[in-house]
C-alpha cells in the first residue's frame, strides 16, 4: 500500500501539481504513525510544496514535524535561506524554533560571514532574532 501512495506522490510531483502533492501528503501523514519509515518522505514533500506556494506558516509546521532529524536540519537551512532571499525577515524571526534556535543562529552566522557587510543586513537580522528570543549572550 505504501508503495502505491509513494508512486501517487511521485506522479503529482512530476505533473507538477503542487496542491495535489500537499493534499495527498497530508492525507497519507494523517494515516501513518509518526515513526513509520516513510513518514519523513511525505513531510518533506509537503514542506517543499507549501514553501513553493508561499505558505511559510504551513511549511514551518511541516519542517518541524518531520521525524527525520537530518531532513529537518537540511530543510531548516533551506527555509532560512528562502526567507532571507525573499526579504521575509520579520516572518523568519516570528517562528518559535523550539529546539532549533541554535541551528537557526548557526545558519544565520554562517550566511552573514559569507556576505559583504555593505550589501547585507544579516547581522541586523541575527541581532533581531536573538533579541526577540530573549537570548542576550
Amino acid at each position: 500500500k505504501i508503495q502505491y501512495l509513494m508512486k501517487a506522490l511521485q506522479i503529482f510531483e512530476e505533473i507538477p501539481a503542487s496542491n495535489l502533492v500537499v493534499s495527498h501528503a497530508s492525507k497519507v501523514i494523517s494515516n501513518l504513525s509518526a515513526d513509520h519509515p516513510s513518514a519523513a518522505i511525505f513531510w518533506s514533500s509537503k514542506y517543499k510544496h507549501l514553501l513553493e506556494q508561499g505558505d511559510v506558516d504551513g511549511a514551518y509546521v511541516a519542517l518541524v514535524s518531520n521525524p527525520d532529524s537530518k531532513r529537518r536540519r537540511d530543510y531548516l537551512r533551506h527555509f532560512i535561506m528562502v526567507l532571507c532571499e525573499k526579504g521575509m525577515t520579520k516572518e523568519l524571526c516570528s517562528f518559535p524554533y523550539v529546539g532549533l534556535s541554535d541551528q537557526v543562529s548557526k545558519v544565520l552566522v554562517s550566511k552573514a560571514r559569507g556576505t559583504d557587510l555593505a550589501l547585507s543586513n544579516l547581522y541586523d537580522l541575527l541581532y533581531s532574532f536573538h533579541t526577540l528570543k530573549g537570548n542576550f549572550r
